[in-house]
């Protein structure tokens, strides 16, 4: 368990190794297989996630009914041979990096009105007191069921991808599913085709 201080504060999760700082102290911990760490003494603390090439990896960021319960946790896949978990809580901002595989990201939205900027190489949600981003997912689910007025603006990438929208769910494809940017619930959903390759839009109700 690590803990923030009074100034702006940075976690940092590796597979086999953590650690929080800010100026004038540092803790560092190896080989624990988990690692919660907790901003509640004030500060814009700073949480960075970061996975391995071993795949299958999740990363989980969800807004609570209290700020200083939101949190954000990477986990690694069934079966990997370096088991780890990371969890960061209460922190203002959380990233977590996938660094290959088939890894995916589940963000949840707050009660507030709330944006999703989503690219073929990161996805970034974020409201009131938080932002929690998502960078080099195989997918990203994100969900805007909590309320708000929700906006998500979904970017392509440079190959042809192909945007799919049903109802209050729409989805990017990368080419051959590169990547894959899943949202629900969001009251409107921008698609930008700015990128190139030759993109490709279906709506149903």
């Amino acid at each position: 368990n690590l803990f923030d201080s009074v100034a702006d504060d940075v976690f940092i999760g590796h597979a086999d190794s953590a650690s929080i700082a800010s100026p004038g102290y540092r803790v560092n911990t190896v080989g624990y297989d988990r690692n919660i760490a907790r901003s509640n003494l004030g500060g814009q603390d700073v949480a960075i996630l970061n996975g391995t090439a071993q795949g299958d990896e999740n990363f989980t960021a969800r807004v609570t009914g209290n700020p200083a319960n939101n949190f954000g946790v990477l986990r690694s896949g069934p079966g990997a041979p370096l088991p780890f978990l990371n969890r960061a809580i209460g922190f203002t901002s959380v990233t977590a990096n996938s660094n290959g595989g088939n890894d995916r990201s589940y963000l949840f939205d707050g009660r507030g009105n709330d944006i999703l900027f989503a690219s073929a190489t990161s996805a970034r949600l974020t409201g009131t007191r938080f932002e929690f981003t998502a960078n080099d997912f195989q997918r990203v689910n994100s969900n805007a069921n909590a309320g708000g007025n929700d906006q998500a603006i979904l970017v392509d990438g440079a190959n042809d991808d192909r945007l799919v929208g049903t109802g209050n769910r729409a989805t990017l494809f990368g080419d051959s599913n590169s990547f894959i940017q899943a949202t629900a619930g969001f009251e409107r959903v921008t698609g930008d085709a700015s990128e190139g390759g030759t993109d490709r839009l279906s709506l149903a109700n």
